[in-house]
């Protein structure tokens, strides 16, 4: 019989930040990665028979008749096995009670998915010194008291629900976007264990929020309109394609870079107007257009989160973690891509995917990597073509 392999290790995976040593067997079963589970002692018939029973339910007699079969004889082959794996798993469960135990953050990191390990106070110390120097505020309501924004959110996501309803003329949207015990955002953050100091990107994670289901709404309508402005490439076999035949010409060097924090640096008013151009580049319907935008606008305005207890509020920006933010952030850079190209700053040739570009460039075209990577952070659209010309 074949045997399971050991976890392959990797070197690095696991990055210990904080001030406690790992035992060998803690670290081997952080080796296998935070989604690890173990296997269970025994198989819960009454789920697995009722779940193919689900499966097949509309099935014809033969087929459930042989599907019952087969699934009688694994159980059955399952169940006869003499392997005794309860001491395995009883040292398994020791070392993951150990390591809850410990006063520490185990996180994945910002790249490369390796385990994380933080001292608790660290990561929440790291997490509060990027909120104070970022764009955020703490959240409050009358009287300057901290104060659950979750109501006024429902009450907000309530009254767009009844209007992009109506002006889409259909009446189970209303329906559709309800979404059952809602909460505010809660905040996490990824350790960049790839720069030096190790920085925090911060995750507002928005299942469950009142907007969940509205944003996944809209980004699915988006789909009937893909952007086919700007110079965005769809993924790396489309780059391959463009690249097809591509030769260098003398003076030219090929360059590689990206916009820095890009979905916190765009502006969330003219993304939203990226979107109503787009909208009306594609014809359509002016009722469309405005239920679009109102679902838009109420997921960008409530960008609240939860951190320890407090309430936060992004005051500038995309959020990181909501579904709207990478089709509004194309949708921008589309925009200025498209802008910068009539200033005449553009390469012959380029390419980008999401914030990271690709390109060829004369020594006089330099300057268009200073410009796409300060352009972004001008809050007014208007003063877009005075920020190109601000560049010799």
């Amino acid at each position: 019989m074949k045997t399971k392999s050991a976890p392959r290790t990797i070197d690095n995976f696991v990055v210990n930040l904080s001030s406690i040593q790992f035992t060998k067997a803690e670290l081997d079963l952080l080796n296998k990665g935070l989604n690890f589970a173990i296997s269970p002692q025994c198989a819960r018939l009454a789920d697995i028979v009722s779940n193919i029973e689900s499966a097949i339910q509309f099935e014809n007699h033969a087929y459930k008749a042989a599907t019952r079969h087969s699934v009688k004889e694994c159980i059955v082959r399952t169940a006869s096995k003499k392997e005794n794996k309860n001491r395995a798993n009883f040292d398994t469960w020791c070392t993951i009670r150990l390591l809850k135990s410990r006063d520490v953050i185990y996180s994945r990191a910002d790249k490369g998915n390796a385990v994380v390990i933080m001292d608790r106070e660290d990561y929440d110390s790291r997490v509060r010194d990027m909120i104070s120097a970022g764009p955020y505020e703490e959240f409050t309501f009358k009287n300057e008291k901290p104060k659950d924004p979750l109501n006024r959110m429902v009450e907000e996501v309530n009254h767009v629900r009844k209007k992009v309803a109506n002006l889409m003329g259909e009446d189970r949207l209303e329906r559709k976007f309800h979404v059952p015990n809602p909460t505010v955002a809660s905040l996490y953050c990824l350790p960049k264990i790839h720069k030096n100091p190790v920085g925090m990107r911060p995750i507002s994670s928005n299942i469950r929020t009142p907007t969940e289901k509205m944003a996944a709404w809209l980004v699915e309508e988006m789909r009937k309109y893909p952007v086919k402005h700007g110079k965005g490439v769809k993924n790396s076999v489309d780059l391959v394609e463009q690249l097809e035949g591509f030769k260098l010409r003398r003076g030219e060097i090929l360059v590689s870079f990206d916009v820095a924090a890009l979905f916190p640096s765009v502006p969330a008013t003219e993304a939203l107007q990226s979107l109503r151009r787009h909208l009306e580049r594609c014809r359509v319907p002016l009722n469309h257009i405005e239920a679009y935008l109102s679902v838009a606008k109420v997921c960008m305005n409530q960008n609240f989160f939860n951190f320890r207890g407090k309430y936060y509020k992004q005051t500038f920006g995309l959020s990181m973690g909501s579904k709207l933010s990478p089709l509004l952030a194309d949708l921008f850079m589309s925009d200025l891509e498209n802008e910068a190209q009539k200033q005449k700053l553009f390469p012959r040739v380029w390419w980008r995917y999401v914030d990271d570009v690709f390109a060829p460039v004369k020594e006089r075209y330099k300057r268009v990597v200073s410009v796409y990577r300060t352009v972004t952070k001008f809050v007014a659209w208007g003063n877009l073509r005075g920020a190109f010309k601000s560049f010799p």
